[in-house]
């Protein structure tokens, strides 16, 4: 069972994704602006296959 203290609808956690690797906002800062701990956007961000993004890939073909 997913731990229900990580758990994000999908569009947040592309949202969150997308603020630190596209935006450049550190951890920190994405943590601050969404209300959550640092070690659940450590964990989205972990879990994001980052070269998807890198390449410009929509999230639609990616999954979380």
């Amino acid at each position: 069972m997913p731990d229900k203290r990580r758990w994000l609808p999908r569009w947040q956690r592309i949202e969150l994704v997308q603020m630190c690797v596209v935006r450049g906002m550190t951890r920190r800062e994405a943590a601050a602006w969404r209300g959550m701990s640092l070690s659940t956007v450590q964990y989205w961000i972990d879990r994001y296959p980052v070269r998807a993004m890198e390449l410009g890939m929509s999230h639609a073909t990616v999954s979380l």
